[in-house]
């Protein structure tokens, strides 16, 4: 194996692993994050799929700040910038209704801006863009890495 070529790459729930793990292990060089994003709380707290949750949260004390506080080691918008400086790729649906938009443009904007791929679909609809998205990820990871980054 060329450890100087080692990459992580996920889907939807994968990609929050793939990017939580590569910005806790600098040796990933190669990141690719398919329908991922962060900032869950922000883009969750007020959506009417939430509300019931949101509702008995708040019940027992609860408060978005404090939902911030509860998710903020598990959102990949709150170590992303540990990703600048290494080779990422994000690619992401312009109508995804599960990681939204605006999720995926915090991380990306987290992440030193790295470069971004809008595919024209909802999450499920991606499935449609597979070909174009499988052949990005394997030009992505053979092409040469970036110089070494230290962890930030």
């Amino acid at each position: 194996m060329d450890a100087a070529r080692l990459g992580i790459s996920g889907t939807s729930l994968g990609s929050l692993v793939s990017a939580l793990t590569a910005a806790m292990e600098d040796r990933y060089r190669k990141v690719v994050i398919l329908l991922g994003g962060g900032g869950f709380v922000d883009a969750y707290y007020t959506h009417p799929q939430a509300r019931e949750a949101v509702k008995t949260f708040e019940a027992s004390g609860g408060t978005k700040d404090f939902a911030r506080f509860l998710f903020a080691p598990y959102d990949p918008a709150t170590w992303a910038a540990r990703l600048a400086g290494r080779d990422v790729l994000i690619m992401a649906g312009k109508q995804d209704e599960v990681i939204f938009p605006e999720m995926t443009e915090k991380l990306w904007l987290k992440a030193g801006k790295p470069e971004i791929v809008w595919f024209d679909c909802t999450h499920l609809g991606a499935v449609r863009f597979l070909p174009d998205a499988l052949n990005r990820i394997s030009s992505h990871m053979v092409k040469p890495c970036p110089t070494k980054v230290e962890m930030k």
